[in-house]
């Protein structure tokens, strides 16, 4: 590791080191105030002589990150388990629509699947209701969206309804942000305008529509079409997403292909909504059990 970072080892017969990093992830806060410096907040090798914690029997150490642990396995299992079903999402549209492409398909454009859904709403003129903002950094984060005052959102935003698609047209050629709204979506759910929202024209062409554009040679040539002056912010207009070419396909095909990947993409949610969970529970256990106020029982005591 470079320099600006510090390695910390457990001191045999003192403590382990799966506890210790719990520890230390549990009083960052603590760090963050011993910080100092004007551009970055810096921390020396003395900062950890001048933090005081309680540390348990090793038993009870053990018992510690054994319950935590088993948190983040778990966490991180639902998060290969969602790659796993996003692949396999991916291998199936291309089976369908590009290695099996129909030679009578005749061309069209997104339009033809999708409306342009650009309802706007103002949530600072309801400053005590909470909207469900899905936000550029909610998507790079956790693709989850974040609650939040209407006072506390400035701008003005779009309107999000089940059964869409957000594409941000914010550096696509930099980040791919393409996310995909099953039914379930919360009240007051609005989105930033970076995002542009497609509402297909029938149920079953959601899936289709969301496989067509996060195809990668698809996206790339999308992108492609960015245009501004400044090169940190970059976008494409909404006619490079909505007049950009896609086979005409039967409904009936693609009824069919949307019966066989929608439960991927409900079983994905499903697992956000698990990890979310998961992560929430962690994280109000982690100062509990560092400080004492909930105890580990440890089998044989």
């Amino acid at each position: 590791f470079n320099q600006s970072s510090y390695g910390v080892d457990a001191k045999e017969g003192v403590t382990i080191n799966q506890f210790l990093y719990y520890l230390l992830k549990g009083i960052v806060p603590v760090f963050l105030a011993n910080s100092y410096g004007a551009v970055f907040n810096t921390i020396t090798k003395t900062t950890f002589d001048h933090i005081v914690v309680n540390l348990p029997p090793l038993p009870e150490q053990r018992a510690i990150a054994s319950v935590l642990s088993s948190l983040d396995d778990k966490i991180e299992l639902l998060h290969r388990q969602n790659k796993t079903l996003e692949a396999m999402a991916e291998t199936l549209f291309r089976q369908w629509f590009v290695e099996e492409a129909g030679e009578d398909w005749e061309e069209g454009v997104i339009l033809d699947y999708a409306k342009h859904l650009k309802i706007s709403i103002k949530p600072a003129a309801n400053p005590l209701s909470i909207y469900a903002h899905y936000s550029i950094p909610g998507f790079d984060s956790k693709k989850e969206p974040v609650f939040e005052l209407g006072r506390e959102i400035r701008s003005n935003k779009y309107q999000v309804v089940g059964g869409t698609i957000l594409f941000s047209k914010l550096n696509p050629h930099k980040d791919k942000r393409v996310w995909l709204i099953l039914d379930d979506v919360p009240e007051n759910a609005v989105c930033s305008t970076e995002f542009q929202v497609l509402k297909p024209r029938n149920t079953h062409y959601l899936y289709f529509i969301y496989g067509w554009l996060t195809n990668s040679e698809n996206y790339r040539k999308i992108a492609s079409g960015v245009s501004g002056t400044s090169g940190s912010h970059q976008r494409i207009s909404p006619d490079e997403i909505f007049f950009f070419a896609i086979p005409k396909i039967s409904n009936e095909v693609l009824e069919e292909y949307a019966a066989i990947v929608k439960p991927m993409y409900r079983k994905q949610q499903d697992n956000r909504v698990q990890i979310r969970t998961l992560e929430n529970l962690r994280d109000t256990l982690l100062p509990k059990l560092m400080s004492g106020e909930v105890r580990v029982r440890m089998s044989g005591l």
